[in-house]
């Protein structure tokens, strides 16, 4: 697995995990013997520009006064790999999404987040996706090696049930992958993925962990080819430029609320057969995940009374 160490400093931390993958072997045009569970799935060229784009957004910009940034764990399986480039000049290999990586990884991650309750967690995945209509399976690099080709994949449902018994009440989760039907789910009643973490269920989770999908249950989620996904993109513009809100101490935070904000009015401005809606699970409280060092940018639009005029209009 490939750990960032940013920040080595006691005290709480945000401590983000991002998989993105876009490598399928045993999927349509892949290297190895095609799975018959690949259903017409095959290969993205999204998803490594996205975790890449993700990667460097949280490296370089993201800021958190109460819980600073302290590790990063990136798994990317891409048809190139390549080096990420920090900040610092260092050149470092980045690990393939499989499941022995990502099990690593998982376990890495929530060991650090148990350390403080006033820790943050932040999870993001792209690539494949399936769904039963009502839960959701992430597909890994190696989704298709076993007969049984659903054990390369993450239940992410129960992941985030054993995220629950995590030290750190403050958890939020970015999933970028389809959500639609899928018949060997539905042919093979309550078959899933790889929870990652034991589902040693002892107490209720009592913080904040909204989950930020990519599209509705039973949706499809859309990306530009060789580009970062729509969802993504407008993840990272929220981010960094519109979700943000002035607190009482007169900085400027972003919080999942105001985010969610930011976010459908992006995803909006998709071209209208590519158009998708974001929708959030438990989303109880609102944390903080970002403060911005400079000021936020507004989304404004302006339109013509004659609306036949709107193609023709300048402003000036």
């Amino acid at each position: 697995m490939t750990t960032l160490v940013i920040n080595d400093s006691l005290g709480p931390g945000t401590h983000v995990f991002i998989i993105g993958v876009g490598k399928y072997p045993y999927l349509v045009d892949g290297t190895l013997a095609l799975s018959p569970s690949a259903h017409g799935m095959g290969q993205l060229t999204s998803p490594p520009i996205s975790a890449r784009k993700f990667l460097q957004t949280i490296e370089l910009e993201l800021t958190n006064s109460v819980a600073p940034l302290k590790t990063i764990e990136v798994l990317i399986s891409e048809a190139t790999p390549t080096p990420y480039t920090l900040k610092n000049g260092q050149a470092v290999s980045v690990d393939p999404a499989t499941m022995q990586n990502v099990e690593a990884a998982a376990a890495a991650w929530y060991g650090r987040l148990s350390g403080s309750s006033e820790n943050v967690g932040i999870f993001y995945f792209c690539g494949h996706g399936i769904g039963d209509g009502v839960d959701q399976q992430l597909l890994l690099e190696d989704f298709g090696r076993s007969l049984v080709a659903i054990n390369g994949s993450i239940d992410f449902q129960k992941f985030r049930l054993g995220m629950g018994q995590c030290g750190a009440l403050q958890q939020c989760f970015f999933v970028d992958a389809c959500r639609t039907v899928n018949p060997m789910l539905l042919l093979n009643a309550g078959t899933r993925g790889n929870p990652l973490l034991p589902l040693n269920v002892t107490k209720v989770f009592s913080g904040s962990n909204p989950v930020f999908y990519s599209t509705r249950n039973g949706e499809s989620s859309f990306a530009m080819p060789n580009a970062a996904s729509y969802f993504t993109d407008a993840l990272l513009s929220g981010l960094t430029r519109f979700g943000a809100r002035k607190t009482k101490n007169k900085s400027w935070s972003v919080s999942t609320g105001n985010l969610l904000c930011a976010m459908e009015a992006l995803l909006a401005r998709a071209p209208a057969n590519k158009r998708q809606a974001c929708t959030v699970d438990s989303f109880v409280t609102s944390l903080v995940i970002h403060e911005l060092t400079g000021h936020p940018e507004v989304l404004i639009d302006i339109t013509l009374s004659e609306p036949a005029a709107n193609g023709m209009g300048t402003l000036s």
